[in-house]
């Protein structure tokens, strides 16, 4: 298991899904409306549904860095930090990630985590949406210009 993955799902209370026998965490990942990347990135080039419901993502090219927040690979988080990168008419995914698939957990986190890999589970509407989030409208997304969310 990946360092700080433990310590990860007792903080966040990260719940579990057993398919088939194998247990996945469940995460979230906020998507556009088409089911494409909110972000650039490396696995859908931005493309129209490339996070549809039943649908296997993988990363090819990721980062193990803990000290890169924004680093590359999937980006998967909590609920609610999902939620809050969801603007107006997009969509939050719930995903299944294989413990065995999470490659960085910053030792810093908010409640986001990257894999190499995630089936999609479920659609889902957002609670609320970053518009309505203080400050969101002040963060230079030019530092995060790595991030495959």
């Amino acid at each position: 298991m990946v360092e700080g993955l433990s310590e990860f799902i007792d903080r966040f209370k990260i719940k579990t899904r057993v398919v088939n026998g194998t247990k996945y965490l469940i995460m979230y990942k906020a998507v556009r409306s088409d089911f494409g990347s909110i972000w650039l990135d490396m696995v859908s080039k931005r493309d129209k549904g490339a996070y549809r419901l039943g649908m296997t993502v993988v990363c090819r090219k990721w980062s193990s860095n803990r000290r890169n927040e924004c680093g590359k690979g999937l980006h998967v988080a909590t609920r609610n930090f999902a939620d809050g990168f969801a603007i107006h008419g997009d969509k939050v995914i719930e995903v299944l990630v294989h413990p065995k698939d999470v490659i960085c957990v910053p030792p810093n986190t908010n409640g986001k985590i990257r894999c190499r890999r995630l089936v999609v589970a479920r659609v889902l509407r957002p609670r609320f949406y970053a518009s309505a989030m203080h400050g969101m409208e002040a963060f230079d997304w030019s530092t995060c210009l790595m991030c495959v969310f």
